[in-house]
């Protein structure tokens, strides 16, 4: 199964992991230290990486 997400955002973070198959993701945000207390799957070793890459 082939699947697009499109924002890696609160709620992008929370399904992302759940998902099974062949997963795009589409985010040209970066992760930002204020972000990490409701983005979960990033820590601070990820703080200024593309969101879709991490």
């Amino acid at each position: 199964m082939k699947i697009i997400v499109v924002g890696c955002g609160t709620t992008g973070n929370l399904i992302i992991p759940n998902l099974k198959g062949d997963i795009t993701i589409i985010d040209r945000d970066i992760v930002e230290k204020k972000n990490l207390n409701r983005l979960i799957q990033f820590t601070i070793k990820d703080v200024g990486k593309p969101k879709a890459e991490v």
